[in-house]
């Protein structure tokens, strides 16, 4: 045994501790080049797995570096430290179920480093449901994402200057929400995703598939051979089907920077009608309705809403003969808002 592992063990086994309770703890060295605060924390440990942890008012500041760490807030649950973090395999075999972790909550940190200081509002974990030693439930948030436009300017300084002109801000901030739910008996998956940034614009995607095996998906999620993991996929995707599918877009001023120097409306809506027409010859009604909602969104430019629902649900390899057939309408509904 090396002695990066035998030190990991012998962490592991000195965890016979159930509970380690810290307050207002503060330490500095080299003659407080760098200094630590921790105003109060806890960590609760059972059968090798931290139960719960939980530190509050976290501060590390680096003079030297021009590093400083703040967090208001963090806690995690579930953590397996009886695994070996020292092995590649070991990792990517563990990667599906998170390494045993329930819960993650990180609230108010921040980073600033030579001057330019990243933040996150919100950062968490929770719902995590586990099968078979699978993740097939839960929710991510990270909210308030703040990234210095300082660090945009050094690649796009245009971008920058867009970006700051309707912010009147120094941060570009984004917010990002992701949900699954995988019913392993019914092979069904819903998933639903939201992306966001500040000012700009927002976009909402819910998703539902049915057909999907969990037997495939584990073999595949715990594989570390890459022509191994796509051939699951085909395989994976030959079952796959689509129940529902729904975008949302709402805006903020992401539209009227995109349209500042295009054609007026009255063009743009003839443009766009001549393409839906040669796009969906075969679909006279679902063209009609695209037209009115791209019509609609570019007088309003508030939001736009694209949504498709099967009678029951159709295989994805099969939606491209069905669009040229003519009969994609037969089975699935769509529905188109613009304003």
């Amino acid at each position: 045994m090396n002695d990066e592992k035998l030190i990991i063990q012998q962490i592991q086994n000195a965890f016979g501790l159930s509970e380690i309770v810290i307050n207002g703890l503060e330490f500095s060295v080299e003659d407080d080049e760098a200094n630590a605060n921790l105003k109060s924390g806890t960590i609760e440990i059972a059968n090798n797995t931290i139960t719960n942890f939980s530190m509050k008012d976290f501060v590390l500041q680096s003079e030297y570096e021009g590093v400083a760490l703040n967090i208001g807030e963090t806690r995690f649950k579930g953590l397996n430290l009886g695994l070996d973090y020292t092995s590649e395999e070991a990792l990517i075999k563990n990667a599906a179920q998170l390494y045993g972790l329930t819960e993650i909550g990180i609230t108010n940190a921040s980073f600033n480093v030579e001057g330019n200081n990243f933040g996150i509002g919100e950062l968490s974990l929770e719902d995590v449901v586990y099968e078979d030693g699978m993740v097939v439930k839960g929710r991510t948030k990270l909210n308030g994402l703040e990234i210095p436009l300082a660090v945009i300017e050094e690649m796009d300084r245009s971008t920058a200057r867009t970006i700051s002109n309707f912010t009147k801000s120094e941060n570009f901030v984004l917010s990002l929400e992701n949900y699954i739910n995988f019913e392993t008996q019914k092979e069904t998956y819903d998933a639903e995703l939201l992306f966001g940034v500040d000012d700009f614009a927002s976009i909402k995607l819910d998703v539902s598939l049915a057909g999907l095996k969990k037997d495939l998906i584990k073999k595949a999620s715990t594989s570390n051979d890459i022509f191994q993991i796509m051939e699951i996929w085909g395989e994976i995707s030959e079952d796959l089907m689509l129940s529902s599918i729904s975008i949302d877009y709402t805006d903020d001023n992401l539209a009227d920077i995109v349209l500042a120097e295009a054609p007026d409306t009255s063009q743009l809506v003839m443009m766009s009608g001549m393409q839906i027409d040669m796009m969906l010859g075969q679909y006279p009604e679902q063209a009609r309705q695209l037209k009115d909602a791209i019509t609609g969104f570019l007088e309003g430019r508030n939001a736009f809403k694209v949504a498709a629902k099967a009678q029951k649900p159709v295989k994805l390899s099969e939606m491209e003969s069905l669009f040229m057939s003519g009969e994609l309408s037969d089975v699935i509904s769509f529905t188109f808002e613009g304003k």
